[in-house]
């Protein structure tokens, strides 16, 4: 990967639908704050961007996208490039390129800065139709069942209702 295409997936900042954002902020710590105030708050992620990462995995393992329309209001998130664990961001990055089936190895030959743009571009849209394809399903199921929201072993229920076997 070269330094340039590394530097601008850092740069990321992926977008969430406006609809989610009483979600977002419902459950996690939103606009900065203490990790502690995660838990006098009752929130369940202690940031925005945990919650968004969860996201992405939770769509990705059940398969649920959304494709986000141009007119839809969007918030961002802050650049991938400052999420922790970094180990968890780099495997939410690396599973965004495996999806898009992006040919590394002919990136680091790319001649023109607008090729890497355009893969960091689709790599954003992933990431984005995952991630905002989890918070709809966390919605549903949230509308399905109320109570849901105080379940404290929900998120890991859920995950573990689209695990693969093998």
């Amino acid at each position: 990967m070269t330094l340039d295409f590394e530097s601008k997936l850092g740069n990321i900042s992926p977008n969430f639908v406006d609809r989610f954002e009483s979600l977002v902020k419902s459950l996690s710590q939103f606009g900065g704050g203490a990790e502690s105030a995660r838990y006098t708050s009752g929130k369940s992620f202690s940031s925005a961007y945990e919650l968004y990462i969860y996201a992405f995995f939770l769509g990705l393992a059940s398969d649920r996208t959304y494709e986000m329309i141009a007119e839809e209001k969007k918030s961002k998130f802050m650049e991938i490039k400052h999420w922790k664990p970094a180990a968890l961001k780099d495997q939410l990055i690396a599973c965004a390129i495996g999806e898009a089936g992006i040919d590394l190895f002919q990136l680091q030959f790319a001649e023109e800065d607008s090729q890497v743009q355009t893969v960091v571009r689709e790599v954003r849209d992933i990431i984005e139709s995952y991630a905002n394809g989890g918070l709809q399903l966390i919605s549903e199921k949230f509308e399905e069942n109320p109570d849901a929201r105080h379940d404290d072993d929900f998120f890991l229920k859920l995950m573990l209702e689209f695990q693969k076997s093998d």
